[in-house]
């Protein structure tokens, strides 16, 4: 094999050496894992979040299929540590899709990827489900007063539309 292909192949991956928050389970796995898709992304606790922002509307349930293309799901956070080791970093500018709904059974929010929703962010008194507005079962990272939260909002992206989308892909 040509030098050039096979630098070629090297360049789609990133070493997982590097971990912010000194887990060490995260920085003892040197596993290689593809983390070149988004506008931005980090790797961190063995996972790599690659943020998506289109500057357009995108549905959550499209959001969900690109993530699977790229090989991971929307994101989710089994602890604060996580969320705040990833959205700080990426820092999207507008609301961004995460792996979380409760289209299932209302009022019943799961992770798509069966993790369990032992941690929680919601902005205020969310989840709220439109308030009498339209359906809400899909969730968002979105900026509150001083920080990121939680959200419920329509599955279409909502009355304002939601552009960006955050991916998991597990190393």
């Amino acid at each position: 094999m040509g030098r050039l292909v096979v630098l070629a192949m090297l360049v789609g991956a990133c070493r997982l050496d590097f971990d912010p928050l000194g887990d060490a389970a995260g920085a003892a796995d040197s596993a290689m894992i593809n983390c070149t898709t988004g506008t931005r992304h980090v790797v961190t606790m063995g996972h790599c979040y690659a943020l998506h922002e289109l500057g357009s509307n995108i549905a959550w349930d499209s959001a969900r299929t690109a993530c699977i293309a790229d090989g991971g799901h929307l994101a989710t956070y089994a602890s604060s540590a996580e969320e705040a080791a990833v959205m700080p970093v990426l820092a999207p500018t507008d609301r961004t899709w995460i792996g979380m709904s409760d289209v299932e059974i209302e009022g019943t929010w799961l992770w798509i990827d069966a993790e369990p929703m032992s941690y929680t962010n919601w902005r205020g008194t969310e989840p709220n489900n439109g308030s009498g507005g339209p359906v809400e079962n899909c969730g968002v990272n979105s900026q509150a007063a001083t920080s990121w939260q939680w959200n419920d909002i329509a599955c279409d992206g909502g009355i304002n539309g939601t552009p960006n989308y955050l991916c998991e892909i597990e190393g």
